[in-house]
């Protein structure tokens, strides 16, 4: 007999969506470049919307200052609610 009654992490914890905001910065103008910033965000990225289902808010690879100020003043506010559970990363310098 299969147990139907099983809960889903969304149900036990209560939140209603996951959300992710990921931003990777490998160029910058006066700092020295990075190598792996970009793609360690957009494979934190698959891994976290094909195996733990979140859904990709934003992947800002070598985002600009206005980019993330737009993310956070903007985007965040408009796309996230109060039963959401929200992934912010921030590969950069």
């Amino acid at each position: 007999m299969t147990d139907t009654s099983v809960q889903s992490p969304k149900e036990i914890l209560g939140f209603q969506r996951s959300l992710a905001f990921i931003i990777g910065i490998d160029n910058y103008k006066d700092v020295a470049k990075l190598n792996t910033a970009v793609n360690d965000a957009k494979t934190l990225a698959e891994i976290l919307e094909q195996q733990h289902h979140f859904e990709i808010g934003a992947l800002l690879p070598d985002a600009t200052g206005q980019q993330i100020r737009d993310l956070l003043e903007k985007t965040l506010p408009e796309k996230v609610s109060q039963k959401d559970r929200v992934f912010f990363y921030f590969a950069g310098h």
